[in-house]
């Protein structure tokens, strides 16, 4: 039986960035840490790549540096049945990256620090027993006294937790296009919350290529999950005719190409993120529901949880301790907000948040600024309150004499 007294079950952007916040702060702890990543890298990993400054930035904090191909992100647009606004920013926001180019890069980077990555190994249960955590892999059992859950909406690691059922996924589809006419500005972020029968949106980002640019559109349907795992395999039907009703409406003809399919699991406030000896990061644990942003949060989940572990020595008696540390924490408090908003998005109070978004320039700003990782002044929340009040008034006073 071979053994490790940390294993991080998932060598994405979330269990990478544990690895390297923790021996940056614990050089020694090089030698006590496994990763364990089912796949080989470079692997293809379906995925919009809309990269935040705020996951740059802290992967810069901790020396790292990647040269990944990629599209400098300068503004948002955002389309309603209100209208439709756009912000841009001169400096950058973020970058659009390519999923399978990143990953592959932070392993090597991992790895030339010394942290041992074992790739093409898959866990299939966890388990503690006499006070050890038992891991039943495919190049046999592992035997570790800490475990960090970071592999992903499908984690094996918070199935083998029994953690509550309920909460949000996410049905994610996405075509590769060629460009068209009615593309959001270069550079731009585009979100098309215009049709209802969406409990989510619809987005177009530019896509990292080679010799002729090419485009991602997608779609984000949100429905309340019930069950610890969710199935990818089969999206309902009327999501992929609307993905394709939309792509032909931009004068673009898919030829019959298959749509990409993942999941996405929204945080969950009042859930725990330990168990015993197991912990969660990243989409195991859950990412922002209103806009499925995975990547930064991903990063940042990473760097705090790393931090976290180096403080306590890897000791498994203050592993209880991360849950409150998430919460509160400017990642958890971001992510709780999001929860709360979730239905004001997508549920009864949209046509409202609609209209307060496309009213206030401001309040798409602050967005813009969040997503960089600049979080706005009180100047600018103040103009984005009194902005989207303004344009909450016009609607309800639209209302009101409509009824009349």
């Amino acid at each position: 039986m071979n053994s490790a007294e940390l294993v991080i079950v998932g060598a994405g952007p979330a269990g990478i960035s544990t690895a390297l916040a923790i021996i940056a702060a614990m050089p020694e702890a090089r030698d006590k840490i496994l990763l364990l990543e089912k796949h080989f890298h470079p692997r293809d990993k379906p995925c919009a790549g809309a990269l935040g400054a705020r996951g740059t930035n802290i992967l810069q904090k901790l020396g790292v540096h990647t040269s990944t191909r990629a599209i400098p992100i300068h503004g948002f647009q955002v389309t309603t049945t209100a209208g439709t606004s756009l912000f841009h920013s001169p400096e950058t926001l973020g970058r659009v990256i390519l999923r399978g180019e990143l990953d592959a890069e932070l392993a090597d980077i991992a790895r030339q620090r010394g942290i041992p990555l074992a790739q093409g190994v898959s866990v299939s249960s966890v388990r503690e027993q006499a006070g050890r955590v038992l891991l039943e892999t495919s190049a046999g059992v592992l035997d570790s006294s800490l475990v960090v859950g970071a592999d992903g909406v499908g984690s094996v690691v918070r199935r083998s937790m029994d953690l509550p059922k309920a909460g949000f996924k996410a049905q994610v589809l996405e075509l590769t296009t060629a460009p068209c006419q009615r593309d959001p500005p270069p550079g731009v972020l585009g979100f098309d919350l215009s049709d209802r029968r969406i409990p989510g949106y619809l987005w177009n980002f530019p896509r990292p290529a080679g010799r002729y640019p090419l485009r991602t559109i997608g779609l984000y349907s949100l429905s309340p999950s019930t069950s610890g795992f969710l199935d990818i395999r089969k999206p309902p039907g009327h999501l992929i005719r609307l993905l394709r009703e939309h792509v032909e409406s931009q004068g673009i003809k898919p030829h019959g190409q298959q749509a990409l399919r993942f999941a996405e699991r929204g945080y969950n406030h009042v859930s725990s993120q330990v168990v015993g000896r197991r912990m969660l990061v990243g989409e195991a644990a859950g990412i922002d529901p209103i806009s499925g942003e995975g990547i930064a949060h991903a990063i940042e989940f990473g760097a705090l949880a790393g931090r976290f572990l180096a403080k306590t020595g890897l000791d498994p008696a203050q592993l209880p301790a991360w849950t409150k540390v998430l919460r509160r924490s400017r990642l958890g408090m971001d992510l709780f907000l999001c929860q709360s908003l979730l239905r004001a998005f997508y549920g009864g109070g949209r046509e409202r948040t609609e209209a307060m978004m496309i009213g206030s320039r401001s309040l798409l700003k602050a967005v813009s600024l969040r997503f960089a990782g600049r979080y706005p002044g009180p100047l600018l929340l103040l103009q984005a309150i009194l902005g989207s009040a303004l344009a909450a008034a016009r609607i309800s006073k639209n209302s009101t004499r409509t009824r009349h």
